[in-house]
């Protein structure tokens, strides 16, 4: 198993609701490859822990690096964890 936590600064156009929309999708796609975490938002800046299989956390965070909803992405932890 495998934690990673970023942070990041959303665009300035970034709404509520697309927020919500990449709440709902990250759902998704993280219950169909085993992958947990939390996404925090504060209204300019997000960070999120992803925990799963490090191939899988580490696919996802390169989709993240090319998300053009934020930026100045800075890896905080990728660690190895036993459960």
């Amino acid at each position: 198993m495998y934690r990673l936590l970023y942070t990041s600064t959303a665009i300035e156009s970034l709404s509520e609701n697309q927020i919500g929309k990449i709440l709902d999708v990250s759902v998704s796609n993280n219950y169909e490859r085993y992958l947990t975490g939390f996404l925090a938002h504060n209204g300019r800046h997000f960070m999120q822990a992803i925990e799963g299989e490090e191939p899988e956390v580490k696919a996802l965070y390169e989709r993240i690096l090319a998300d053009d909803r934020h930026f100045g992405v800075v890896q905080l932890v990728g660690e190895t964890i036993t459960k």
